[in-house]
């Protein structure tokens, strides 16, 4: 089996993908031959709590360690963005992965500069409050401008690629971009709240912190 490194922010699901692509199969093959588990690849696969053995077979085989494998995967919000995450449930702050709707609080987001950069989806992409991408200031979509369906990979086409759509083939990397501007409320707020669910606080400005003080004692 040939094995491609996962990027540090790839999710799990993206870089399976990219296991399947260079060789040359579907993700069943893999997802079979990497856990030893059917019937995986229906589930999302990316806040799925894989059990020690799993992680155990997915580590002997592609050389990379437990830790490698499930920073790849969304449960390392766990306790950050909800106190627990249950992988048949709803997530208040993580997109659903859903294929009967164009809803901007479904499926994975991507960054068209990004895919042309580094083709890969990120684990930003599937956090319900990163609408931007703050590395090319620009909004991120969730799905193709062509057939405004989402990020679906097929079992059956292995000739798809990661920016391709699979329903229309359209390329995602030419989506159209709209930029925002650096100072802007969006990109700002984006950041705090990211700040916040890493380390659990914010800092906010003296001068604004100072004012909200004394209104609250007058």
């Amino acid at each position: 089996m040939f094995i491609t490194k996962p990027f540090e922010d790839e999710l799990l699901s993206s870089w399976l993908f990219r296991l399947s692509r260079i060789n040359f199969t579907n993700l069943i093959n893999i997802h079979n031959f990497l856990f030893k588990t059917k019937n995986l690849h229906t589930i999302d696969i990316d806040i799925y709590e894989l059990s020690n053995n799993q992680l155990e077979e997915i580590s002997m085989k592609t050389k990379y360690s437990i830790v490698d494998i499930k920073n790849l995967q969304l449960l390392k919000y766990e306790s950050y963005l909800e106190e627990e995450f249950n992988s048949g449930a709803r997530h208040r702050w993580i997109t659903p992965i859903n294929k009967h709707t164009t809803s901007n609080f479904y499926s994975c987001r991507y960054c068209p500069l990004c895919l042309k950069n580094e083709p890969y989806l990120r684990n930003l992409w599937r956090l319900l409050f990163i609408n931007s991408c703050s590395k090319h200031s620009i909004y991120l979509h969730n799905f193709s401008p062509n057939c405004k369906k989402q990020i679906s990979f097929n079992n059956k086409d292995t000739n798809q690629k990661i920016h391709m759509c699979f329903h229309c083939k359209y390329d995602l990397r030419e989506s159209n971009i709209v930029k925002i501007k650096q100072q802007s409320i969006e990109l700002t707020s984006q950041k705090k709240l990211f700040t916040i669910m890493k380390y659990g606080y914010v800092k906010c400005n003296p001068k604004m912190h100072q004012y909200a003080v004394q209104k609250c004692t007058t």
